[in-house]
């Protein structure tokens, strides 16, 4: 199981900002066999919205760390690429607000207020800060509710010439 990374450690937000962070080798751009081969078959359901996506809770009891792959319609599950890390329900376990983010890990280079988000009681708006590849979420009180550690260089377009050089090199039609 994977564990949420130190966020307050500084060889951990230089590579959240620069996007060369890593679990024991798995980064953007594994394929979903290369996860399987590090870390085996996930105990958790999948999570699947689209035939293009699906995703799985790697996470321990405390935190869940969700590692989300996406891919072509026609390919193999084995051959989705990884797109991302993301890590939920950080304030039932943690007690870190914006100040203390801005405090460790600087200005954000981008900044959103009034973003809507979901759980089960509905709607709700949020705060969002941009560190290079990493997105942190707060809730009205400006509490730290989630992280996302995404490649913003994969949207859409560039997603879709990353997909291709790998199906090249995996040898995917």
């Amino acid at each position: 199981m994977l564990k949420l990374p130190n966020i307050t450690d500084i060889k951990i937000i230089e590579q959240r900002t620069e996007g060369t962070f890593n679990y024991n080798g798995i980064k953007y751009g594994s394929t979903y066999s290369e996860v399987l081969e590090q870390l085996g078959k996930c105990p958790a359901e999948e999570s699947s919205d689209y035939p293009t996506s699906f995703s799985y809770d790697y996470g321990d009891q405390d935190h869940s760390v969700i590692l989300s792959f996406s891919g072509k319609e026609k390919w193999k599950k084995k051959d989705f690429i990884l797109l991302s890390f993301d890590y939920n329900h950080l304030d039932e376990t943690m007690n870190v607000d914006t100040k203390a983010i801005r405090k460790l890990w600087g200005k954000p280079e981008k900044t959103w207020k009034d973003q809507p988000d979901w759980d089960d009681n509905g709607e709700f708006k949020t705060y969002r800060y941009r560190y290079g590849y990493t997105y942190m979420y707060f809730n009205k009180d400006k509490k730290l509710f989630a992280i996302s550690y995404y490649d913003k260089k994969l949207m859409p377009l560039q997603w879709f010439r990353l997909a291709s050089v790998k199906a090249s090199q995996n040898k995917i039609t």
